[in-house]
């Protein structure tokens, strides 16, 4: 389960004891609450480009938790940006 409230990923957690998580923050500081929240912790923890540097992955590879960063965002502006209107095919 993927979210970025904590409130679900808990009730989920409670649900199926076994259950994988995603947790989302955007927020550095978040990242090592998320981290001890949950037992086992997140298996992943997604966070905005905007916090992604070497202190914030390896805090949470220490958390062992792996990182992921959304580039659909990012890949979609480019695309956008750049592909005349006519030609765009979703």
């Amino acid at each position: 389960m993927s979210a970025s409230d904590s409130g679900k990923l808990t009730k989920a957690r409670a649900a199926v004891a076994n259950i994988r998580l995603q947790a989302r923050t955007d927020v550095a500081t978040q990242i090592p609450t998320l981290l001890a929240l949950f037992s086992p912790p997140p298996e992943i923890l997604a966070i905005d480009e905007a916090i992604l540097n070497v202190a914030n992955i390896t805090t949470i590879h220490a958390g062992k938790a792996k990182v992921f960063v959304e580039g659909f965002f990012y890949d979609a502006q480019g695309y956008l940006k750049t592909t005349p209107r006519a030609t765009r095919r979703w």
